[in-house]
């Protein structure tokens, strides 16, 4: 699933997300084990640093029954999940979205007051 969204006209910031559900072939080296990767790019290198220091300790915390890798790579976030059920993988997805959404809405708001 590949999801691009642009709101250049508003000033806000393009943010290109890409994911990608495999089952095999991963670097994770787990048999058939259902995993995503998922990208998340921004205009800028700061904005990005912050949302992924904002999730950082979500992140850190969350490793019980699923395992994931998050990674910033100049403007991009990369975070690459597996987990020994799809179930548990999709709760993982998600929990990722919502952190990162709260994260990006509190960004909002304090760059809107400076």
């Amino acid at each position: 699933m590949n999801t691009n969204t642009s709101n250049t006209a508003s000033g806000k910031d393009n943010i290109n997300v890409d994911v990608k559900f495999n089952n095999k072939n991963n670097e994770f080296n787990l048999d058939n084990a259902p995993c995503f990767s998922l990208k998340l790019r921004y205009n800028s290198k700061n904005k990005a640093k912050i949302i992924y220091n904002s999730i950082l300790l979500e992140h850190l915390n969350s490793q019980i029954r699923s395992k994931s890798i998050m990674k910033l790579k100049n403007n991009t976030i990369i975070i690459e999940t597996v987990a020994p059920e799809l179930s548990i993988l999709k709760a993982s997805l998600y929990s990722y979205i919502r952190w990162i959404k709260v994260a990006e809405s509190i960004y909002k708001l304090t760059s809107e007051n400076k």
